[in-house]
């Protein structure tokens, strides 16, 4: 506990600090996402649509580089809510992946992609 209105937590190998505000229930991100982030193997996606309303999301991955990945979905509460392996073999400009998120609650989820030493988060709205 920080300051008694925040949380500190830190999740995995890499250090990602994130403070959680109990007052405006709001998460915060006060630092760096990765440890040691290399130019040619940054990647990039966006979520669409969102908010999702239809009960699939789809993530649009830019120039993602061939390797392994990891998506995990996380709740406002820090729950695991889906976790999804996705290998990359070759390399394209723009790649689609399909998450179905129809049984999920109404509200905001923070979807982490990682591979390696570098971390990507988003937040989303599930209405």
């Amino acid at each position: 506990l920080h300051g008694g209105n925040e949380m500190i937590t830190s999740e995995g190998r890499l250090f990602s600090q994130t403070a959680y505000n109990f007052n405006s229930y709001v998460w915060t991100n006060n630092g760096s996402l990765s440890v040691d982030e290399v130019d040619s193997d940054k990647f990039d996606f966006k979520l669409k649509p969102n908010p999702v309303t239809k009960g699939k999301l789809t993530l649009e991955l830019i120039k993602l580089p061939v390797g392994e990945y990891h998506v995990n979905i996380h709740d406002m509460s820090g729950n695991l809510i889906k976790d999804i392996k996705y290998k990359v073999t070759k390399k394209d400009n723009v790649t689609k992946l399909k998450i179905k998120v129809g049984g999920f609650a109404d509200g905001t989820y923070l979807l982490t992609m990682s591979s390696g030493k570098q971390v990507v988060e988003k937040k989303f709205i599930v209405r």
